[in-house]
């Protein structure tokens, strides 16, 4: 009894301490975050202010000539009230003789030939108010996906990307890339139960690895990881793991032969497959919101791969591909604001 209180309090102290580590991990890595999300931040505002700049400076330009063409026109108004002020006549011919005929010389119409028809220049003919057009495009209402798709390239890990191998039937596309998979179109019935499917070209025996599958609104497919030497004619291995969507059964896992029916009602638009090496453990995720569908151990020592099935055609209703998601962002992209 004693030695057993003395391993249960050693366990305990190895939790304690793993999830000490744990905290310190997760504070560096959300404050790696932070200090990305701030820098960026800062970055975005400056580009802003930038812009701004470049854009009033045409503007302050504009309404300095309107405020020039203003004061001008105001001299003259004021010039001639004045003559209203003049009582005596030779003074008045003094005024306009002086000031009042060159200045309404200098307001005509150059272009008017006419003697009798008088026009005088405009001044604000050529004027015009140049309009605010700030604009930031897509960013002024999407700046967080923005960032968040430059974030992706600076974040790691992100879900690995797998290449799927092309068995070469004829009844299965594969992608020049090998990233998505789905049944070959058809126009008979003939093989309508025909379900192929296919394997990573990697294998797995150690570590951690996270992949997401996007099976969209597909009614029949099956993700999963299969151990030792696969037979893609039989979709069959030593081992496997597999969670499937049956267009007549709903969510079924099944772990080597035995099925399991789940009782789940969200329907996710991307699955998260999570291979634990160590653990020897298997999980299945609804991606969309990281809530956990699934999970078995595994007791196998052979190699591990991504198993995918794009499901029964279905008569088309099924033909749409399952994705292997590949995430991260080249690392010269950028958040521009102004195109």
């Amino acid at each position: 009894m004693d030695y057993m209180i003395q391993q249960q309090t050693t366990e305990i102290t190895k939790t304690e301490e793993k999830s000490k580590t744990l905290l310190a991990r997760i504070s560096a890595q959300f404050e790696e975050m932070h200090q990305f999300l701030r820098q960026k931040e800062d970055e975005v505002k400056k580009q802003l202010v930038k812009e701004e700049n470049k854009m009033t400076e045409d503007m302050q330009k504009n309404r300095f000539g309107i405020d020039r063409r203003f004061m001008e026109s105001k001299e003259k108004e004021v010039l001639l009230q004045s003559a209203l002020e003049i009582e005596q006549p030779d003074k008045f011919l003094q005024w306009w003789n002086e000031k009042g005929f060159p200045m309404t010389e200098g307001m005509k119409n150059k272009g008017s030939v006419a003697p009798a028809v008088i026009k005088f220049t405009s001044k604000v003919k050529d004027l015009t108010v140049v309009p605010d057009s700030f604009f930031l495009g897509p960013c002024e209402t999407h700046l967080q996906f923005f960032v968040w798709k430059e974030m992706l390239g600076s974040i790691k890990p992100v879900p690995e990307s797998v290449t799927l191998k092309n068995p070469g039937d004829s009844y299965l596309k594969v992608s020049p890339g090998g990233a998505r998979i789905r049944q070959a179109d058809r126009m008979s019935a003939l093989y309508k139960d025909f379900n192929p499917g296919t394997v990573s070209v990697e294998n797995f025996k150690s570590g951690q690895h996270y992949w997401e599958i996007e099976v969209g609104e597909k009614p029949d497919w099956t993700v999963g990881i299969m151990m030792g030497e696969v037979n893609l004619k039989t979709k069959s291995a030593e081992s496997e793991v597999q969670l499937h969507l049956k267009h007549n059964e709903g969510y079924v896992l099944s772990c080597d032969g035995r099925d399991t029916s789940l009782s789940t009602r969200d329907k996710p638009r991307k699955i998260g497959l999570y291979l634990d090496c160590e653990r020897k453990q298997i999980s299945f995720y609804n991606a969309d919101n990281m809530s956990r569908m699934a999970q078995r151990n595994y007791s196998s020592k052979q190699p591990c791969c991504v198993s995918l099935v794009p499901g029964l055609y279905l008569n088309g209703a099924n033909s749409d591909s399952l994705t292997v998601c590949i995430y991260g962002a080249p690392p010269s992209s950028k958040v521009l604001l102004v195109q």
